[in-house]
């Protein structure tokens, strides 16, 4: 996780969506399903995708109101797709993703026949991907000093409240750190999960906490 260069993309996703667009006659596709495991997921794959923009971006109904059984999410979609084809979508597009945003697959569906016949070669994109990955900042583990949310999320207790939070961020010279939000830092969390703004970007520090780990908070 920690040797990618960014998280808020993802080049084998981009890949992935533009070769299946090639595929679905330049684009023109009127229905989509991304994968929703987390929220963050189809948001990326809208980005990869500006045509999707403005359109519903799943068929079956998503992951949080349709759910998942057997953990057989896409085979589902699949079947909504084909039933939302069979009355009155043109072309359709899934996305499926597994891992951390790391394995991605994509399938074109439509309800009539291609104009010409589809290319046999290798459909794998991988190269292309890693030709579009830039190279990863270092990782250090015993940072101390201000450093920049890149990335966070908090986790929660059973009770509902935060058991702590964790923050990926960028030191001044770009290396990157990861370190701990103590449950006990309630100013850090609320400014972590206030909805006005995003933390992301946001200055803060990073220390070495009293159980060794590194420990980030707002400044």
């Amino acid at each position: 996780m920690l040797s990618r260069p960014q998280f808020y993309a993802s080049p084998a996703m981009g890949e992935v969506l533009a070769r299946a667009a090639v595929l679905a006659a330049g684009g023109s596709c009127d229905l989509f399903e991304f994968y929703s495991c987390f929220p963050c997921v189809p948001k990326m794959a809208l980005r990869a995708m500006p045509q999707a923009r403005g359109r519903p971006p799943t068929v079956a109904g998503g992951l949080t109101f349709f759910g998942a059984p057997v953990n057989n999410y896409m085979t589902h979609a699949v079947a909504a797709m084909v039933r939302a084809l069979r009355t009155g979508g043109q072309v359709g597009l899934l996305y499926g993703q597994g891992g951390h945003v790391t394995k991605h697959h994509a399938l074109v569906l439509a309800n009539r026949a291609p104009t010409h016949s589809l290319a046999t070669e290798d459909f794998s994109v991988q190269a292309a991907a890693d030709a579009r990955r830039a190279a990863p900042p270092p990782v250090v583990a015993d940072y101390c000093g201000p450093a920049t949310i890149e990335s966070h999320t908090i986790l929660y207790a059973r009770d509902g409240e935060p058991h702590h939070g964790t923050v990926i961020a960028r030191t001044p010279k770009g290396a990157r750190i990861v370190a701990r939000v103590p449950a006990a830092d309630t100013d850090t969390l609320a400014f972590l999960t206030d909805i006005a703004r995003s933390p992301v970007g946001s200055a803060g520090s990073a220390r070495q906490g009293s159980n060794g780990l590194l420990e980030w908070s707002f400044s």
